[in-house]
């Protein structure tokens, strides 16, 4: 049951001598913070962590519309935050999105063909007649309850068409030309159709939300680094990099600011030509919008105010200075950052470890005596609830308690065994990173020392 899997991070199993010594503290297992039980969470498989810890990872991933919450810990642990804790450590509002979140994802994993949804709110029917039969949607929800239309999902205009309600409206053209730009910005996953955009970095991306790999430049599903041409990047600013390659593969690196400049600029001024042709009533000046600066490309680096030293002729006359006598090479020093840092880190994570071990030390001692007072409880409820001869229960009530007793001595060892496990297991993950730091002193040792005797070696020569 869930109690048997998570007996230290609820307050129920808390009795009155420990309420009366203090709610004890365990280590957090994000940031190594000491905390009290009742402020901590856990997994599924009972690694603890701080409400602050566990808030700040699920709205990362929220953020990233991610719907699974997984576990923190860095031992890759694979299971997830129960649906209790979540609503523990996640504030009401955040919830609610995650909760809207979920939905989405389940609706479209599902993939029904024929689910409408309001287009100004979260609320989605389905609809089993066709749009061009049935134009008008009906939103049930109590704070929106708008009636759109089906196919152009404006408001209802009927008995007007979408074309002419399109021209009764300056605004509407407007926004028209301002989706153009958005859509030009925004690329789409060719898989789960979410959004997404880049500032920097290379144009091989993974959609957040199902992890398919896409061009950022021509918007095709990749299957990853032999779709760039990685020889020749292209210009800063260029919008169709496919026919600037010699061999027609997009540039895995440009300016990504510069060229998102240039797609919604290109995109406006598509969007206001077709408006023009296709509503000459409208003034230019009312639709056109604000093309984003494009930046200026980098100026080049500066040109040497001298020559290269190749190029320096001696003068006539004049032999050339003789070359001074080599000298001997100087080994560099080693580079052991690498193996500093791993050292810290080792030692870190044996501090951290010695921590949680002395946490769950203190917690088997405080269990080993909640076992013992209840199988005195056991004892004593047994003793009432027979006989002495052992012909019967004493009362229906005696043999219950006896019974509610012995569950909860059996309940208890399970708890004892399950954290002198989990504190055989640190003192095991300790003694491996003791074992780290040993290897990484000697490592540097050895480096240091092998440096010291060549530059002695170097010295007498």
């Amino acid at each position: 049951t869930v109690e048997e899997a998570t007996p230290v991070a609820g307050p129920s199993h808390a009795t009155a001598k420990d309420e009366e010594a203090g709610d004890p503290e365990a280590e957090c297992g994000c940031c190594y913070g000491d905390y009290r039980l009742t402020e901590m969470t856990q997994c599924e498989d009972g690694h603890l962590f701080c409400l602050e810890c566990a808030r700040k990872a699920a709205e990362n991933l929220i953020g990233l519309r991610k719907t699974e919450l997984p576990c923190i810990d860095s031992s890759g642990c694979k299971f997830r935050f129960p649906r209790g804790e979540v609503e523990r450590f996640l504030p009401a509002k955040v919830l609610e999105g995650y909760d809207r979140l979920c939905q989405e994802e389940s609706l479209r994993r599902a993939g029904l063909s024929d689910l409408v949804q309001c287009p100004f709110c979260d609320y989605a029917a389905i609809v089993g007649t066709d749009a061009e039969t049935d134009r008008l949607f009906y939103c049930q929800s109590a704070t929106c309850g708008t009636i759109s239309c089906r196919l152009c999902r404006k408001p209802n205009h009927l008995p007007a068409s979408c074309e002419e309600a399109a021209k009764d409206s300056v605004l509407d053209a407007r926004h028209e030309v301002e989706e153009a730009m958005t859509e030009a910005l925004l690329r789409e996953c060719n898989g789960c159709r979410a959004k997404f955009f880049k500032t920097e970095g290379c144009n091989k991306m993974q959609c957040p939300r199902c992890n398919q790999l896409m061009c950022y430049v021509c918007k095709k599903t990749i299957g990853g680094y032999d779709h760039f041409n990685q020889d020749q990047p292209a210009a800063p600013g260029v919008a169709a990099a496919p026919d600037d390659a010699p061999d027609g593969r997009c540039p895995l690196w440009d300016d990504s600011e510069r060229r998102n400049a240039v797609d919604v600029g290109r995109a406006a001024a598509d969007a206001v030509r077709r408006l023009r042709d296709a509503r000459p009533d409208v003034a230019e000046a009312e639709i056109a919008v604000a093309p984003p600066v494009v930046p200026e490309p980098p100026p080049p680096p500066p040109q040497p105010m001298f020559p290269p030293l190749a190029m320096l002729q001696p003068m006539p006359g004049r032999l050339p200075p003789r070359p001074a006598p080599p000298r001997p090479l100087v080994p560099p020093p080693p580079d052991l950052g690498l193996q500093r840092a791993q050292l810290e880190a080792s030692r870190g994570r044996a501090a951290a470890l010695a921590r949680r071990i002395r946490a769950v030390e203190a917690l088997v001692v405080a269990e080993a005596e909640r076992l013992r007072a209840r199988e005195d409880a056991s004892r004593r409820a047994r003793e009432l609830a027979f006989k002495r001869d052992g012909a019967g229960p004493a009362n229906a009530a005696a043999a219950r308690r006896a019974e509610a007793a012995a569950a909860e001595v059996d309940a208890g060892g399970r708890h004892l065994a399950q954290l002198q496990r989990e504190l055989v297991e640190h003192r095991r993950a300790r003694t491996r990173e003791l074992t780290n730091v040993n290897t990484y002193t000697e490592a540097i040792r050895n480096a240091e020392a092998a440096h010291a005797a060549m530059l002695r070696a170097l010295g007498r020569n």
